[in-house]
């Protein structure tokens, strides 16, 4: 069986993506798409398809297109910035933390290992002329949707960003524009995952915690750094995060809505099942209900700057819901209970108020979140009606 990841224009810009699939409600895979391109081949105009590959001539340039499992098979790691070998006419690709190699036609390893690699095909459909991408999906007794399609980072654009510069290490660091603050990577670097966190929530100024957060990935996602850092002796998140005032004069925490995720972090800190129904499924969630109506309103006032910004916004949402629902259904299972129950549950226990439409029922679905887990759900209301007091969770109000 195959999907349908999108139109081949989309796949020009970055060298690589990260494809998720959803089968069902709870089955999710994560797959990379790696784009490679070769030499320059003259008055050549075909496309032709091989083994666990496509190869396709655009503008006079050869492009190779592979998809491989997101995750190294020796222990888990992230592939996404393995590093891409030559190897006896072959293309292998090397996972950054143990050098384990594998073929992205065959998925084989030197090692004796094997990662699952999937066919990639071009197709054109006969009312059309342009061509699309499809991919050859796991097997499943359920169809497969693709959830979502991201670059993997600006590390692998084609178009270089005339800000960006790339570190010895390949990492793109882009210099904050403020020279009076401080560098990226201070005197005395992190070396552990926690550490890092610490020192960006702990980053009053918001361009400099991107960057820093852009850095702290980039190092994890290479190998670069190995440790996630739990002792003892590890950094704690601050109670109430720095903010530099921004440009409207306000700052972290000023305005409810600013402070609420972290208020609900903070209060679900005993509990990864809570943290991500609270966080991802509610928070998160109603991001996707008001973030059309805030882009819609930017469009009337003619604000076409503010609106590609939401709508990139608004696409993340979804990822971050995606990603929610991913890890709550997971965790459920590994648990062995039920996922739509357990969410209405956590809401009931650490919600205040009622989970007000109206929903963007489609972009909820895109994430994995059916009707069943939001609707007529109150927060807190099982406390109410028992004590006729309110229940010790949080009240969160949007606008709509």
């Amino acid at each position: 069986m195959n999907s349908r990841l999108g139109p081949l224009a989309n796949f020009l810009t970055y060298t690589r993506f990260s494809a998720t699939l959803r089968a069902g409600k709870q089955t999710y895979h994560s797959l990379l798409i790696f784009r490679l391109s070769g030499g320059i081949l003259a008055n050549s105009s075909q496309s032709t398809l091989g083994f666990k590959q496509t190869q396709a001539i655009r503008d006079g340039k050869e492009m190779q297109i592979y998809a491989m499992e997101a995750q190294c098979p020796h222990l888990g790691a992230d592939l996404s910035h393995a590093e891409i070998e030559e190897c006896d006419d072959e293309v292998v690709a090397v996972c950054p933390w143990h050098r384990y190699d594998f073929n992205l036609k065959t998925g084989i390893s030197e090692t004796g290992l094997r990662a699952c690699v999937y066919e990639v095909q071009l197709r054109t459909e006969e009312d059309s002329t342009e061509e699309d991408v499809w991919i050859e999906t796991p097997p499943s007794a359920e169809s497969w949707e693709v959830v979502s399609i991201r670059p993997v980072s600006e590390a692998f654009v084609e178009i270089p960003d005339d800000e960006a510069t790339i570190n010895a290490d390949g990492i793109s660091i882009t210099t904050p524009s403020d020279i009076n603050i401080e560098p990226v990577v201070p005197g005395n670097p992190p070396s552990t995952l926690l550490e890092w966190a610490a020192l960006i929530l702990n980053t009053p100024n918001a361009e400099l915690k991107v960057q820093r957060t852009r850095h702290a990935v980039g190092l994890f996602q290479t190998g670069q750094m190995k440790s996630i850092g739990r002792r003892k002796d590890a950094p704690s998140p601050p109670v109430v995060p720095p903010r530099e005032k921004g440009m409207l004069g306000t700052s972290y925490g000023s305005l409810p809505i600013h402070s609420s995720l972290w208020e609900s972090a903070l209060k679900t800190s005993d509990s990864f099942l809570a943290r991500l129904a609270i966080i991802h499924l509610v928070h998160e969630a109603r991001g996707l209900d008001v973030n059309p109506v805030t882009i819609s309103k930017f469009e009337k006032a003619g604000d076409t700057e503010s609106v590609a910004s939401l709508q990139i916004i608004h696409l993340d949402e979804i990822t971050h819901v995606t990603s929610g629902h991913r890890w709550f259904t997971w965790k459920c299972g590994e648990e062995g209970i039920d996922p739509v129950q357990t969410f209405r549950s956590l809401v009931r226990e650490r919600f205040q108020g009622q989970l007000r439409g109206p929903f963007n029922i489609d972009d909820r679905k895109k994430a994995g979140m059916g009707k069943e887990f939001y609707e007529d759900l109150v927060g807190g209301s099982e406390v109410e009606e028992a004590t006729g007091a309110a229940a010790p969770g949080l009240t969160i109000a949007y606008e709509s």
